[in-house]
């Protein structure tokens, strides 16, 4: 019986994103097709369901899911970017950590996304993480927007990352 009900469930989720809707906080992907909503509970649940299928990378590439392959946050305010990036950052922090401590990974890959890095400049991207994860993350202490800021000021110090990315 849970089986049935599991199955249906999926089946329901994946049917529910042949509804597409408008970009919201949480950037393209399945989640926000999803959860349309633009209040925290349903960004956090479009955030935390694009982390879980990987799907955003996959988007912002073939232009799908709700993404363009030039990239959707180009043409938002400043400060929706921000808020995007942010909450990115918050929802998959753990996620984050791990893949900047081995400087690869699909949600560094979509954070370098979300800060417009071309994708030229992703492998470099990774590599700078990597090199200054102690910097990055000075303990467990570490809040995901002092992350953040720290990452951003280590791309502009970059030269070529700083050209490359252009969301910071």
């Amino acid at each position: 019986m849970r089986k049935i009900a599991t199955l249906a469930a999926g089946a329901m989720l994946f049917a529910s994103v042949a509804f597409a809707g408008s970009q919201n906080d949480a950037g393209c992907g399945v989640g926000s097709l999803i959860f349309k909503n633009n209040d925290m509970g349903a960004q956090i649940l479009a955030a935390t369901t694009n982390g879980t299928f990987g799907n955003q990378t996959f988007g912002i590439t073939t232009g799908t899911l709700g993404c363009t392959a030039s990239g959707n946050l180009s043409q938002s305010t400043r400060a929706d970017v921000e808020r995007a990036q942010k909450n990115f950052v918050n929802v998959n922090y753990r996620n984050l950590s791990r893949d900047m401590a081995q400087g690869q990974g699909e949600y560094l890959t979509s954070l370098a996304a979300l800060l417009g890095c071309s994708p030229d400049a992703t492998a470099s991207f990774g590599k700078m993480t990597q090199k200054n994860y102690s910097q990055l993350f000075p303990g467990k202490t570490a809040e995901p927007n002092q992350v953040l800021g720290a990452l951003k000021l280590d791309v502009k110090k970059d030269a070529a990352l700083s050209r490359s990315c252009t969301l910071i």
